[in-house]
């Protein structure tokens, strides 16, 4: 065997320079599952990314999995998985919202403590002491222990 001599390169020979790709390897979770489904070019990759931005992770990973798995009901009636995911997406996260604000329903101090960007531990405590009672939120148990709480 003879060792192999790299190739001789003249003034006449172009440099080819190989552009790195996105692999999928080094892409998120939720977008591998995903693009094991439907695959897309670079652009519209970097294109979810950035989108994907300000999206919670986790919540993108558990919705691309969910839509995988349903994905062949939807399939034939959607063009693309990606639109659908990105509306799946934002819904669950308006839900978790909605599940967020609905805490503050019954607590109007609550409410002025967090619009003011601040909710004390020890309001936490005691809605976490209201419910380990079994109260309802708006009942007038639970409203006698806010009033008397830290008395």
């Amino acid at each position: 065997m003879s060792p192999v001599s790299p190739p001789r390169v003249t003034p006449d020979t172009p440099l080819t320079v190989i552009e790195p790709s996105i692999t999928t390897t080094t892409l998120p979770e939720w977008l591998q599952v995903l693009y094991e489904i439907e695959p897309v070019e670079e652009k519209d990759i970097k294109r979810m990314t950035k989108w994907a931005g300000p999206h919670d992770a986790i919540v993108m990973r558990e919705v691309a999995y969910v839509l995988a798995e349903k994905w062949p009901e939807y399939d034939g009636k959607r063009a693309s998985i990606y639109p659908t995911f990105q509306n799946w997406v934002n819904r669950e996260e308006k839900k978790e919202k909605k599940v967020d604000e609905s805490l503050f329903k019954h607590r109007p101090q609550f409410k002025k403590t967090r619009q003011k960007g601040k909710i004390r531990s020890s309001d936490f405590e005691m809605e976490a002491h209201i419910q380990s009672q079994g109260l309802h939120p708006s009942s007038p148990e639970a409203g006698e222990i806010r009033r008397n709480w830290g008395k």
